[in-house]
């Protein structure tokens, strides 16, 4: 029972801190921050069911956006924002995240491989360079395994991110 009441606080104060963080405004950040409305948005049907939610913007070379797990595609504004005049920016929320549909196959790292297959040839996509962060860089991984003549004719590079709350 006390494990239970420990697990019970805890959900409880991030509720609260996340409620305060996200009650705070700052003209400057939210601006930034705030999904770009003039994206064009396209839905891309998954061979099992389901679809892939994707914006485009800008024109160049092609950047294409992985976001994190519980993330969506529009976490990436602010990056967006700074790329777009020199390179095509591709933004997508995976499969069970946003306005995507996991389908019969679930969010596996494979089927969301598979779905980053699918943008990079719907686009037609070239010397794109992929950037995954978190969820986004185990999926990039297993696409690079699972793929590798698509990564070949199709990626020109792969950025793994990673964030940190500490200064370090």
């Amino acid at each position: 029972l006390g494990l239970a009441m420990t697990g019970v606080t805890a959900v409880a104060a991030v509720n609260i801190a996340g409620k305060r963080a996200r009650a705070r405004r700052d003209d400057l950040l939210d601006e930034a921050l705030s999904p770009p409305e003039d994206v064009t948005h396209h839905d891309i049907a998954t061979a099992d069911g389901g679809s892939v939610h994707v914006v485009d913007t800008g024109a160049g070379q092609p950047v294409v956006l992985l976001h994190g797990v519980t993330l969506q595609w529009w976490v990436w504004s602010a990056v967006i924002r700074m790329l777009r005049a020199d390179h095509r920016v591709i933004a997508w929320d995976m499969r069970g995240h946003g306005r995507s549909v996991a389908g019969r196959r679930g969010v596996s790292l494979e089927a969301c491989a598979d779905d980053l297959t699918a943008v990079l040839e719907t686009f037609d996509l070239r010397d794109a360079i992929v950037v995954g962060h978190s969820m986004g860089g185990m999926v990039l991984g297993r696409f690079v395994v699972q793929s590798a003549d698509v990564a070949r004719d199709r990626v020109g590079g792969a950025v793994f991110l990673a964030t940190s709350c500490n200064s370090l």
